[in-house]
């Protein structure tokens, strides 16, 4: 079970909110401690340079790391309130010092935030077989406005790998200069 990678996936961090929210910078690396369960743990969190987050749990009483929060089939009334408590700290964090990315590619971010201020809508994620699948709706008639795709290249190209996003909009309007692609050749 890696919660911290489930939470902060699609996220970008924003560095300069970390010492807003509480981290301190200690060399190439943001740490922060929040006492959690009425004072009776303390967790620590660590984001280091390439922005990944790593975070520890102690029991103040003896100062000894409590673990049983990461296990998934330990499920008792008592884990679960501190592997509860651990998740809203770490969406609390992601709220204040990060910005949500929805997407896997800079060029298909830009495309979703500008749809999203342009036409005050976010992406759902309606399929459970394709998370990484995001609609647009129009939010006065809820039609469809946009689909993301995200998929193995494979799958178009047999001789390639790696993912790629496929985008569908459907607007009433040209989009901006920016979004369009270009290479050295001329093609696109």
């Amino acid at each position: 079970m890696n919660i911290e990678k489930d939470i902060f996936e699609s996220a970008k961090l924003q560095i300069d909110k970390l010492e807003k929210y509480g981290f301190k910078k200690y060399n190439d690396v943001f740490s922060y401690s929040k006492n959690i369960m009425d004072n009776k743990f303390r967790v620590n969190i660590n984001i280091d340079s390439n922005n990944n987050i790593s975070g520890k749990i102690y029991e103040l009483e003896t100062d000894e790391e409590y673990t049983n929060f990461r296990i998934e089939n330990i499920t008792g009334e008592f884990v679960n309130k501190v592997r509860k408590e651990y998740i809203e700290l770490l969406k609390d964090i992601l709220d204040h010092c990060y910005k949500k990315e929805y997407f896997l590619f800079d060029q298909t971010n830009r495309m979703s935030d500008y749809i999203i201020k342009k036409y005050n809508t976010k992406p759902e994620f309606l399929w459970k077989s394709k998370p990484k699948f995001g609609v647009f709706r129009n939010s006065k008639t809820g039609k469809w406005i946009g689909l993301v795709q995200n998929f193995d290249k494979s799958l178009i190209v047999p001789t390639e790998s790696g993912r790629i996003e496929l985008i569908d909009l459907k607007l009433d309007e040209e989009v901006p200069s920016k979004w369009h692609a270009s290479s050295k050749s001329g093609n696109t």
